[in-house]
């Protein structure tokens, strides 16, 4: 999976094809299996929605083993990828297209197992993209309560019923902000 074509942000492979991002056993794994075996790891129909799977029997240890895969002391990333996310708003802002992002529903294990500096700096960033550019909105349901458990498909992925919640909250917040 190619990325958005934008090549100024690096050149290596890895920064642009989903396959290189794992680690290589994985990634061996999940080859030799495509090629072998014909089976594949994707996770989503078509048209990108999720295929629901059934949910983790422990969903807090679930969510406490994705927030641990989640969090990381890259720091040396943030700058690169928010001055991508300013290259693809300002692209975005000179053909009069506005830019929703949303920071998705987790489930409250994952929540509670956070690193909140990292989720703080993550608000602050699109606060800033908000306050900076007037075709970006930004909604925030990292904690929402309206989703209950048979809305996830695991600690940090909503399944069938969370994604229609979702796509109704996000439908009525977008159609009543201005921008």
């Amino acid at each position: 999976m190619i990325y958005h074509g934008l090549l100024e942000f690096g050149t290596e492979p890895k920064h642009f094809l989903e396959l290189l991002n794992r680690p290589l056993p994985e990634m061996w794994t999940m080859v030799s299996d495509f090629l072998l075996r014909g089976t594949t790891n994707q996770r989503c129909d078509e048209l990108g929605k999720g295929v629901d799977r059934d949910p983790p029997l422990d969903m807090d240890k679930n969510s406490k083993e994705a927030v641990r895969r989640h969090t990381s002391d890259r720091t040396y990333r943030v700058a690169t990828n928010t001055a991508s996310l300013e290259h693809m708003i300002q692209l975005a802002e000179q053909r009069n297209i506005k830019v929703l992002i949303v920071t998705p529903p987790v489930w409250a294990s994952y929540s509670e197992g956070s690193d909140f500096e990292q989720l703080n700096e993550l608000t602050g960033t699109m606060e800033h993209l908000v306050a900076n550019h007037g075709n970006v909105m930004y909604r925030n349901y990292f904690e929402d309560p309206d989703f209950v458990r048979s809305d996830f498909m695991d600690g940090d992925h909503l399944g069938s019923s969370g994604a229609v919640k979702l796509t109704g909250k996000l439908l009525a917040d977008v159609t009543c902000d201005p921008r």
